[in-house]
């Protein structure tokens, strides 16, 4: 799939990529795409998985989690605020 935003403009899309963790560009970037009447656009979030909370950033087995406990829910609440 990589390099995303290439295939995305060859199709003729508006494309842009952002920090998908900074509100700031979120909103700046659907802004920006609401104005473009004449073609299709895409907003290319990079985002790193669990960010906030280092036993889950990047650990696709944290993520398949079935049971967490209380004691780490606020845990993982705590380190989010």
């Amino acid at each position: 799939m990589h390099p995303l935003k290439d295939k995305f403009q060859s199709f003729g899309f508006q494309t842009k990529e952002i920090d998908g963790h900074n509100i700031k560009q979120i909103k700046k970037a659907l802004n920006k795409t609401l104005k473009v009447k004449n073609k299709p656009s895409a907003i290319i979030c990079h985002t790193i998985k669990g960010k906030g909370y280092k036993e889950a950033e990047n650990n696709p087995d944290w993520h398949y989690k079935k049971n967490v406990n209380l004691e780490e829910t606020k845990k993982i609440y705590s380190r989010l605020k």
